[in-house]
């Protein structure tokens, strides 16, 4: 248990009401904006408590920090790392944010935070970054219900803000933390929202070619029929979309080609997987090669 001067961890009022205008925002926005407006106005203290910098380096730690490529880890074997990190002549390493600065009442303050954020965006980040650093910052286990929060609340980013350019990224973190915590309703979920990007999205062609890869790489997740059928049919409108085209760029053709040449073949259809690389070798056959790929060939 904290005492009464550790569990005073806070941010002064001002940067209270900034961080208060991100989260009653309707835009959204990336996670780590917040964090910056309040380091800028934090400058402008004259004397800030060691509770208000606690609380800012707080902050700055749950909501700038990385989500690394794909499933990597950082040195501390968390998911999250710094975004700058050095390795001294001697072989000492600096990394900022450093968890290592996070203690008990830290995490308590975060922990606060994430009950009191409305906004997904701030809800999702902050309970996600708990999950994930908590045992190595604290020596304590978090709360399961973290992770419900943060996968929830980035399927109700991808439903608010499907064209982001985080979007994906968020769906495919709410995806692997249902499936590391085998939840199966919420990974149900968090495919029907993926797969529902493809009706309101400006890009279906690029995030159907994505959402192929990421849901057919990833163990443990098995498509129903109506979703594999959507995703399929979402490529097979980008081939046809590039093919028959009037200036078709034949080479561009391949990537829903092959996609869709090895699902077939996967599914026992031979002669739709040939079709489809037929039509992708039609388009290159007829597409007019810039002159330095002739050269180079």
């Amino acid at each position: 248990m904290s005492d009464s001067n550790e569990e005073a961890i806070s941010l002064p009022s001002e940067l209270i009401e900034t961080l208060a205008k991100h989260d009653s925002s309707p835009d959204d926005f990336d996670e780590a904006e917040p964090s910056f407006a309040i380091e800028r106005q934090a400058k402008a203290f004259e004397a800030l408590t060691d509770n208000h910098r606690r609380a800012i380096y707080a902050e700055v730690a749950a909501l700038q920090m990385d989500l690394l490529h794909g499933q990597g880890q950082s040195h501390w074997g968390t998911r999250f790392g710094p975004i700058v990190e050095n390795i001294m002549e001697d072989g000492t390493r600096h990394s900022f944010p450093d968890i290592t600065g996070l203690d008990e009442p830290t995490i308590e303050y975060l922990g606060r935070r994430a009950s009191e954020a409305t906004h997904p965006v701030l809800r999702a980040r902050y309970a996600d970054f708990l999950w994930d650093i908590t045992k190595i910052a604290t020596g304590n286990w978090p709360s399961i219900e973290l992770a419900r929060q943060a996968i929830d609340s980035y399927i109700e980013c991808g439903i608010r803000y499907p064209n982001s350019d985080q979007t994906l990224e968020r769906l495919t973190r709410a995806l692997e933390l249902a499936l590391s915590v085998r939840d199966d309703t919420r990974a149900s979920k968090v495919v029907d929202t993926m797969l529902g990007i493809l009706d309101q999205t400006e890009f279906p062609g690029s995030d159907a070619l994505w959402l192929f890869d990421t849901l057919t790489e990833q163990r443990g997740v098995t498509l129903c029929n109506e979703q594999e059928d959507k995703l399929i049919d979402a490529l097979e409108a980008e081939l046809a979309r590039i093919c028959d085209s009037e200036n078709a760029v034949g080479i561009v053709a391949k990537d829903p080609a092959i996609r869709l040449a090895r699902h077939y073949e996967r599914d026992g259809k031979p002669q739709e997987a040939k079709r489809v690389i037929r039509t992708y070798g039609n388009a290159l056959a007829d597409w007019p090669a810039p002159h330095f790929l002739i050269q180079m060939v």
